[in-house]
Parts: C-alpha cells; sequence; structure tokens
C-alpha cells in the first residue's frame, strides 16, 4: 500500500482497484488486441499489446495472505492461489481452501485441476540446533 499515493490511488479504493487492474491483466493475456473500459485508468480501444508472453497462457496466480473473499475470488476465476504463511498454523488456512474449492465448483472449474501453494519463512540449516540459532 505504499505505493499508492505515487502512482496517484487512493487506499479506500483497493479492492476496486484490484478487481480492475485482475480483470484486465487477464483480458491482455486472453487476446493479443485488447478493448477495455474501467474507472481507474483511461480506455483501451482495440490495442495490442507487446511482446507476448512465451508461456501460454501466461500464469497467473492469486497471492493471498488469508484473505477470504481473495480465496472465492480465485475459485470463481479458476485461477491458482498461493497462501502466504506469514505467521500462525497452517493449518488455519484449511477452511480458506474449502471455500476457495467451492468457489471453484460453483462457477464449473474442476476442483481436481485447481493449483494450490503455500509459502512460509523457516530456517534451514543441518541440524536442528543450527537453525535454532
Amino acid at each position: 500500500i505504499e505505493s499508492f499515493p505515487l502512482f496517484g490511488y487512493d487506499l479506500k479504493d483497493y479492492e476496486e482497484l484490484y478487481e480492475e487492474k485482475l480483470e484486465l491483466l487477464l483480458k491482455i493475456r486472453a487476446s493479443e488486441k485488447v478493448t477495455w473500459r474501467g474507472g481507474h485508468r483511461p480506455a483501451i480501444d482495440n490495442m495490442g499489446v507487446y511482446p507476448r508472453a512465451l508461456q501460454e497462457p501466461l500464469p497467473v496466480w492469486i497471492g493471498t495472505g488469508g484473505n477470504p473473499e481473495s480465496a472465492v475470488r480465485a475459485g470463481l476465476l479458476g485461477l491458482p492461489i498461493a497462501f502466504s504463511i506469514l505467521g500462525g498454523e497452517p493449518q488455519r488456512f484449511a477452511p480458506l481452501v474449502k471455500l476457495y474449492k467451492e468457489a471453484a465448483v460453483k462457477a464449473g472449474h474442476d476442483p481436481n485441476k485447481l493449483q494450490i501453494a503455500t509459502h512460509s519463512h523457516g530456517f534451514i540449516s543441518n541440524t536442528a540446533q543450527e537453525a535454532a540459532k
């Protein structure tokens, strides 16, 4: 959120900006020529977006620190999700995974094809004592 003032955005528009930017990204991913209208940037009328991604389609994941709305959004769109576990027990993310899968099924996506990832901080060493140190 520190960059909001830099780009002239108001933090109260966070959700709307997120949805708008994600929608535009998915349109760019889906088509070389893009027509799009939103509330926070000028309209785009049949413009080409170059260079094109080598991957087809460009991988787009939803990252979240545990926001239920993000889990539902990713599920409805059928997008992969990555949960960032910065603290606490990983088990607390199980209800979010359930929300994600339920939203995906509701939108007609195959839950067996969903990609789910997590990441968290940790210490790695040859022994537990060295890692703790």
